[in-house]
């Protein structure tokens, strides 16, 4: 089974993470960030800027 099929509340804090990189290869990047679901949305708990990269 794939996903998540659980409920979101708030004051929960979770991990998002994306992975990327070639299929069969030894080598990718994984990136995370790191929220804190609200009432209205997300608050972003993160302090690293991922569009640092360019």
């Amino acid at each position: 089974k794939v996903g998540y099929d659980g409920h979101f509340h708030e004051n929960m804090v979770i991990c998002v993470e994306s992975y990327t990189g070639g299929i069969g290869e030894k080598e990718g990047v994984k990136l995370e960030q790191q929220v804190r679901i609200t009432k209205t949305g997300v608050e972003l708990l993160s302090d690293f800027a991922i569009g640092s990269f360019n």
